[in-house]
C-alpha cells in the first residue's frame, strides 16, 4: 500500500520484476518493449527469512506456514514469492492491517517474471 510513514495505505500496487532472459523471450514474441515500467534484474535472491524487501523490519514472527513474515507490532506481513498458477508467474505479497489481528486490510503484490 502507498501511503505516507505515519498513516496505513490506501491504495493498492503492483510491481512487476523481469530478467533480462523474459525480456528477451516477450520481445521475441511481441516485438519491442519500452523498458518503462518494467524493473529489471540479473538475478532474484529468493530465500525463506528474507525480509528486506517484506518490509516487516527486525523482531519479526514466522507465521504457521513456516513461510509467512510477521511485523513484531502485527500491522505488516509478507508472503515471499510463490508461484501462481491461474497468472503464469510468481508473486509475493505485502499485506497490512490497522490493528494488529483480523483480516489484512490492504495487499500489494511484486510479479516477479522468469523465476527459475
Amino acid at each position: 500500500m502507498v501511503a505516507p510513514a505515519d498513516r496505513p495505505g490506501e491504495e493498492p500496487f503492483d510491481v512487476d520484476v523481469c530478467t533480462p532472459r523474459w525480456l528477451e523471450a516477450r520481445a521475441a514474441e511481441h516485438g519491442p518493449i519500452v523498458g518503462r515500467h518494467y524493473p529489471t534484474v540479473v538475478s532474484f535472491p529468493v530465500r525463506p527469512g528474507w525480509s528486506c524487501l517484506g518490509g516487516v523490519g527486525n523482531g519479526y514472527k514466522v507465521a504457521s506456514d513456516g513461510r509467512t513474515l510477521i511485523s513484531r507490532d502485527g500491522l505488516r506481513q509478507y508472503r515471499p514469492p510463490s508461484y501462481k498458477l491461474l497468472l503464469d508467474r510468481w508473486q509475493a505479497n505485502f499485506e497490512e492491517r490497522v490493528v494488529p489481528s483480523g483480516e489484512w486490510q490492504s495487499n500489494g503484490h511484486l510479479d516477479i517474471w522468469d523465476l527459475p
